[in-house]
């Protein structure tokens, strides 16, 4: 069983979460409400994979871990963008992933939204608001040049909503943007290990 960073895991309820810490008071309404959490980009703990709850509000992220015999499903960015069930949502922000499709498609892009956008997709459970943006991850190829990732950064600006793209590789992520304009130099990779400067190479 692959997990990556990112992935929405659904679990069956509070008591398959394994804590470090007395969790906070939100913690069981927001998985009673919507049992699904993201994968962290952490280290593992023998069969518990590292994962974060997120509350209704901003500031309520909380992390955790849950034994890999406990879950019962996983939703990769990838599995969100075959489902396409955004074709079936009333909001505005729904309807631009349509125009993001076509342009990671008509560049062999392997993509997915992350965030409130793929949380909401996933749960059904309403959780973007007025002030979200559409974070997307990548999947690194060899053909994502500088020359590519600044028309994809150009193209993404049309949009009427702000985008934030993360480019995942094995090493890691960064962004897409940073790397876009860094000619070549060494950018920041965020790893199981924390921040890391480096340069990135076809080997990604």
């Amino acid at each position: 069983m692959e997990i990556k960073a990112h992935d929405l895991i659904q679990i069956r309820s509070d008591n398959d979460l394994i804590y470090h810490t007395t969790e906070p008071d939100w913690v069981d309404g927001s998985i009673k409400r919507a049992p699904f959490v993201v994968v962290r980009r952490a280290h593992s703990e023998g069969n518990c994979i590292p994962i974060g709850i997120r509350g209704i509000n901003r500031d309520e992220r909380y992390a955790a871990f849950v034994n890999v015999n406990d879950i019962v499903d996983i939703y990769t960015p990838e599995k969100i963008v075959q489902a396409r069930d955004w074709i079936h949502c009333d909001k505005k922000i729904f309807t631009y992933l349509e125009q993001i499709e076509t342009l990671m498609d008509g560049k062999n892009i392997d993509w997915g939204p992350v965030g409130s956008v793929g949380f909401e997709l996933v749960s059904k459970v309403p959780t973007v608001n007025d002030k979200s943006d559409i974070d997307i991850i990548i999947r690194y190829a060899s053909q994502l040049t500088l020359e590519l990732a600044r028309e994809i950064i150009n193209k993404l600006k049309r949009l009427p909503i702000p985008t934030d793209v993360q480019v995942e590789t094995l090493k890691g992520s960064f962004s897409l943007q940073e790397y876009a304009f860094s000619k070549g130099e060494p950018i920041l990779f965020k790893t199981k290990n924390g921040p890391l400067l480096k340069s990135v190479s076809k080997k990604e």
